[in-house]
């Protein structure tokens, strides 16, 4: 049972901070975030990672040693292995040309894990407007039990914005290799396709990406990715082009355009079976978090609420109104009555009956 519950916005005991962005770890017992520590005029020039761990009887989030990393400037992204026992920093706009990648499993005994190749390969952009990194790292995603991980640069967003000569995006894939404790890497995908918010499967067997075209990566025997097939979603359904993938509890593959929902299951041999558009009256929905079979989202009327996906179609259950459409929001892994806003605080609400009721929570 969570903790005692009131409707008083005053009452939180959180000290005033600047967090960019937060996750939920896999088992709801720490948080991941990512702070502002300063500013130039409006761009922030430090950061750090922070850890706390929660305690879902009192409330309590309870600070532990941040990550010691250095140049992280205008932003960072965070994610967590989906055995909670991995966390890959993203470095945004930074000297840093690749993941971060720490093993928690002991959070007061924090251990990074190398990559090798440490960095992506040269950059093949020749881009004379752009000033900042080519290599700058997209996203990383895990495999359930971590033994896989695959990254992805920007590549050439900035030449295909300026009409520019067009350049390929790169991802790589790499296996945790226990003896030497590092990542290897087992293949560099040098197609043009961007991972937003990206899919490797839970399972570790197949990569999905959707730029225009959906594409299916299938694990071969020796730990590289060949593509299975392919679906042109610009001749079909039309812009935007790029969605935001992800993987329900039943094996269905979502596909957020925006909108629109795109789902559809993965044949043994990496072929798209069971393909369904389900288009919405409103277009303005944006999917903050999915979990289960079902998403959380939050459209430009302010409004929260829950999409449900079964067998029949998308079912749309309403929650609440909700202020900020820019915060991040997260539904905690193992109780979905319990929602982590991250606008400058994390902050908590519980979910009950359609009900949105702020949480009293401290931090130590």
């Amino acid at each position: 049972m969570l903790g005692k519950a009131s409707n008083d916005t005053n009452i939180t005991n959180v000290p005033s901070r600047n967090f960019r962005t937060a996750r939920w770890s896999p088992k709801g017992d720490f948080i991941v975030a990512v702070e502002q520590t300063s500013l130039d005029g409006i761009f922030p020039i430090e950061l750090k990672v922070c850890l706390f761990d929660f305690n879902r009887n009192t409330l309590t989030l309870t600070e532990t040693p941040p990550l010691n990393i250095s140049d992280l400037k205008v932003g960072a992204g965070i994610n967590i292995s989906p055995d909670g026992q991995m966390l890959a920093v993203t470095p945004k706009l930074s000297p840093i040309e690749r993941p971060l990648v720490f093993n928690i499993t002991d959070r007061h005994n924090i251990k990074q894990i190398l990559l090798e190749p440490n960095a992506p390969d040269a950059s093949t952009i020749n881009n004379p407007y752009s000033t900042q990194s080519d290599n700058s790292v997209n996203n990383v995603v895990f495999s359930a039990d971590h033994q896989y991980l695959i990254y992805s640069v920007y590549g050439n967003e900035d030449s295909i914005l300026l009409g520019l000569s067009s350049q390929k995006e790169r991802i790589f894939s790499y296996k945790l290799d226990t003896n030497l404790n590092k990542y290897i890497r087992t293949q560099a995908l040098d197609q043009r396709f961007a991972l937003n918010d990206a899919l490797l499967t839970r399972a570790g067997n197949f990569i999905i990406s959707a730029i225009s075209t959906t594409k299916v990566f299938q694990k071969q025997s020796d730990g590289s990715f060949l593509q299975t097939d392919s679906n042109d979603e610009i001749s079909q359904v039309g812009p935007p082009y790029t969605a935001h993938c992800h993987e329900l509890e039943d094996g269905t593959i979502l596909e957020d355009y925006g909108t629109r929902f795109v789902t559809y299951k993965l044949s043994d041999t990496g072929k798209i079976v069971d393909r369904k558009v389900n288009s919405l009256a409103d277009n303005s929905n944006y999917l903050k978090d999915v979990f289960h079979n079902s998403a959380l989202y939050l459209n430009d009327q302010k409004h929260l609420g829950f999409v449900n996906f079964t067998n029949e179609g998308i079912q749309i259950e309403d929650i609440a109104p909700f202020d900020n459409v820019d915060a991040a929001l997260e539904i905690c892994p193992i109780d979905e009555s319990l929602l982590m806003s991250t606008a400058s605080n994390i902050e908590l609400f519980s979910i009950e009956k359609n009900t949105l009721t702020k949480l009293k929570t401290s931090m130590q």
